[in-house]
């Protein structure tokens, strides 16, 4: 029996089965997004052929899937072990040879959200961290029909969820690396979600990084400016002024105190001179 894996997550698109590509046409891939977006991944044959050929009507639109599934049939022999039909009612057969990025994603995210007890494990929590990594980009991006749309929005914000949870604990267990490496790619899928940019601002200064702290913060501050007119949140402000008027806490041995004090220094001139550069591109803007 063949081995599958089905990528939907990010640029492209793509399919493998026993380690061998096969490529696709983009109606295969609307079908399988559609019948993945379904709730337990099964859908009426009349709605599925609507959201394919919404131009026809319903006769013709079921005609045209019938002919499609019998098309793609003849190309992969195997497509049946992936898709199964019952009377009205077509979906995919989602067994142990069967493996697809999204719903690995979906899985993992949905036990950091709900599972406080599993997340106590540093081993589960590396688990985790992994998983997420599976979210390369959007759900099937070339593909725009409602169904589509509907899945890629639900995974999108299941993904930065569980991704600001599962930093969140990480950062609750002074692990704070793993909280600024997850936090920093939350931010580069939504920039917007202020709480997330105030826990990477922590993590960078916990990290020894106050330079990058007080940056993403001006970054974070220009950004709600830009899109939204609005100022950060007062949380964030707080964080912000106790990064810059809190001393380092010494962290050198007793047989290298000047070399901290250099480094201490050298700190404090490149969090003066993001200050200053701040300032001149408001004067500027």
């Amino acid at each position: 029996m063949a081995n599958w894996r089905i990528f939907v997550l990010g640029a492209e698109a793509a399919l493998s089965i026993d380690g061998r590509t096969v490529h696709l046409p983009d109606l295969s891939w609307t079908l399988l997004g559609c019948l993945l977006s379904s709730p337990g991944h099964v859908a009426n044959r009349s709605r599925i052929a609507a959201e394919l050929w919404p131009e026809s009507d319903e006769d013709a639109a079921r005609h045209c899937l019938a002919t499609s599934l019998w098309r793609m049939k003849q190309r992969l022999p195997c497509f049946n072990a992936l898709l199964k039909s019952d009377g009205d009612q077509i979906g995919l057969h989602i067994g142990p040879r069967v493996w697809i990025d999204a719903l690995s994603l979906e899985r993992r995210a949905q036990r950091v959200l709900s599972d406080s007890a599993w997340l106590r494990s540093d081993v589960n929590r590396s688990k985790a961290g992994r998983a997420l990594l599976l979210y390369r980009g959007e759900f099937l991006t070339r593909q725009d029909n409602d169904m589509i749309l509907i899945e890629r929005e639900r995974v999108r914000a299941l993904y930065l969820d569980a991704s600001f949870h599962l930093a969140f604990i990480h950062a609750q267990h002074g692990e704070w690396q793993d909280a600024l490496n997850i936090c920093r790619a939350l931010c580069a899928v939504e920039p917007l979600r202020e709480d997330a940019q105030r826990l990477l601002i922590k993590a960078y200064a916990e990290c020894g990084n106050r330079a990058l702290a007080i940056q993403q913060y001006y970054d974070l501050e220009d950004l709600l400016s830009r899109e939204l007119s609005v100022r950060p949140m007062r949380e964030t402000t707080d964080v912000i002024d106790r990064i810059t008027l809190t001393a380092d806490k010494p962290i050198a041995r007793a047989n290298d105190v000047n070399r901290q004090v250099l480094l201490q220094a050298r700190e404090q001139i490149v969090a003066t001179v993001a200050m200053i550069d701040h300032a001149l591109s408001q004067l500027h803007s």
